[in-house]
Formats: C-alpha cells, structure tokens, sequence
C-alpha cells in the first residue's frame, strides 16, 4: 500500500462522513488493515487519530454500544498519546470532550455504573451549566442509589437467616440490629430517590 493510497483512503472516508454515516462505517471495516498501518506513521497519526474517532461516533449514534465501546476507549487513548500534534490543550477540544460523554453513555447502557457516573461526573465539573450533562448525571446517580438500595435489601434479608432458623444468641441479635439497619437506609433511600424525581412533584 503505497502513501498515495493512503491518503486517498483518508480522503474518501472524511468525504462519506460528510454525507452517509453507514457508507462510512463499511468503508472503514472494508479497510481495517490499512488503517491500523497508517496509526503507525507519525504523519498520518492526527489523520486516523479523526477517522477512528468518526468511527466510534457513528456506532455510538446507532446505539450501537457493545461496538462502540472499545472504539470510543481506543480514540480518547490516541487523542491523548499525542498531545502536541493538536495545537490546543485537549481540554478546548470538542470532539474529545464529546468521546468522553459518548464513552459515559455507552457505559450506562452497558451497565457499567460507576465507570459512566466516573466520566459524567468529570464532564459537569467541566461545564456545570450544561444541561445534558446535569441531566445524566443525576440519572446516573439515581442509578447507583437503586443498586445501593438493592444491595441494602439483599443484606437485610440475609441477616434475617439466623432468625428464620431459629437460632438464638449473639448471633442472632448482630443479625437482627443488621437487618433493622439495612432496612431503614434502604427505606431512606427509596425516600431520597421518590423526593428527588421530578415527575413526583410536577403538580408541586
């Protein structure tokens, strides 16, 4: 594969991004070699550094999470393996910033909590007036509450074992002041999480 052909492939993939996101995406698996050659030259590096970031881009928008992930993980580690390549401190960059919220995203959507309440959390200290940002975070945040309180009930329900089997001493008291422990955070938290919805309060 010659520089050539490379540059022309970087030159139609910019071009389909532009018009037609599932032209893009075959475009680029059809070329997956070249395009993993080309990361290793210094001068194409920004290049595909870009097209990869589309890539994961394009999949995040079809909601495609699974496939999206390792992409989305792999263009934020090349934005950040060559800093000076991009003339500005990444932090002003838009289009890093925005792999940060898809990657908060697509964890959610995979069930990785406290991974997207991580990058979530990290985006509305960057910009606390940003309301998507706010919004899923504190969705996101209701979300690690219902686990809590799920594991609050688990809990509760196993220190009630010793009780149930009718055992009695010391035991059995800890497993009772466990459950009436975890049952009243447990209920603290539903009471939390009803208070701070606003459909509860929408007629307030």
């Amino acid at each position: 594969m010659t520089d050539l052909s490379i540059e022309q492939l970087i030159t139609n993939l910019r071009d389909k991004a532009s018009k037609n996101e599932d032209e893009f995406i075959n475009e680029y698996e059809n070329n997956k070699d070249i395009i993993e050659n080309a990361l290793l030259l210094r001068e194409y590096y920004a290049d595909i550094t870009q097209i990869i970031s589309v890539y994961a881009h394009f999949l995040y928008l079809k909601s495609r999470f699974e496939k999206a992930f390792p992409y989305v993980e792999r263009a934020i580690k090349l934005w950040e393996g060559k800093p000076e390549l991009w003339g500005k401190p990444l932090a002003q960059i838009s289009y890093y910033e925005m792999l940060h919220f898809e990657r908060a995203v697509a964890n959610y959507n995979l069930g990785h909590i406290n991974d997207s309440y991580k990058d979530i959390k990290a985006l509305v200290q960057k910009d606390p007036q940003n309301t998507i940002y706010k919004n899923w975070f504190r969705g996101i945040q209701k979300r690690r509450l219902r686990y809590i309180t799920a594991t609050l009930g688990i809990i509760g329900l196993a220190c009630l074992l010793p009780k149930l089997l009718h055992m009695h001493g010391p035991v059995a008291d800890l497993s009772e002041t466990g459950f009436r422990i975890s049952f009243c955070l447990a209920i603290a938290m539903e009471i939390y999480l009803y208070f701070s919805n606003p459909s509860t309060n929408q007629n307030n």
